[in-house]
């Protein structure tokens, strides 16, 4: 994209009180010469330091890739919970797996105290899940379901297009700040990310009584969280 096609930052309308969100092109910080590069960064820290969410178009990531990746998730999900419960999620340390729906209840709670408090009451979160890490971690093996190759190339190329596209963003950040555009290169090159992948199955209404919702008000761990979605929208 050349300079001059390169557009500024817009934002989606918000609703009410609801503050609208930036819509951020990635070409200027991926073609090292461009020279919104600067401007770029900044919309991307301004975003950061005020609603905390934006939106980014232009991701390097290709969407026949994407579409492998929704398509085998749902894949993945469809099979009998006992065959998935062979795969299920063993510790926090490892954070590889499956997890069931109701197997979570994510929570705001920053002490063990609260974090009790939280686990005690009613409402798991209506979801389930499967965590993939990088692939070369010792002592922490991701769980591939058995005779799936093609799930485990995709997954794990899609988790390096991740990988690659967050130190991206980590170098968007470092030059909005003032520092080096390398500065956080050193902390991201290694991968120890996770690769979420989710899905929200069909329940009927009364599954939201008692407090129950599809995942709770909570704080991602990490630096950032690159959020992808289908079609259906809501996110």
């Amino acid at each position: 994209m050349a300079p001059s096609a390169v557009p500024p930052p817009t934002t989606l309308s918000g609703k009410g009180d609801k503050p609208a969100l930036p819509i951020i092109s990635l070409a200027p910080l991926l073609d090292h010469n461009q020279p919104a590069r600067q401007s770029t960064a900044s919309s991307l820290l301004s975003a950061l330091e005020t609603s905390g969410f934006l939106y980014l178009t232009d991701s390097p990531i290709p969407t026949d890739l994407l579409a492998q990746v929704y398509t085998l998730s749902a894949r993945f999900f469809a099979r009998p919970l006992a065959e998935k419960d062979t795969l299920a999620w063993t510790t926090p340390r490892a954070n590889r797996g499956y997890s069931k729906q109701g197997h979570e209840k994510v929570s705001l709670g920053m002490s063990k105290d609260e974090v009790a408090q939280d686990r005690g009451g009613a409402g798991e979160d209506q979801k389930e899940s499967f965590e993939i890490g990088r692939d070369d971690e010792e002592g922490c093996p991701n769980r591939w379901p058995q005779g799936d190759k093609e799930f485990k190339e995709v997954m794990l190329d899609f988790f390096e297009q991740c990988r690659q596209l967050h130190a991206v963003v980590m170098k968007g950040i470092a030059i909005g700040l003032g520092l080096d555009p390398e500065f956080f290169a050193d902390f991201v090159k290694q991968g120890d990310n996770t690769l979420r992948l989710l899905h929200y199955p069909g329940v009927p209404a009364g599954a939201f009584a008692n407090g129950r919702v599809r995942a709770g008000l909570h704080s991602d761990y990490g630096s950032v969280t690159l959020l992808f979605q289908d079609t259906r929208g809501m996110l």
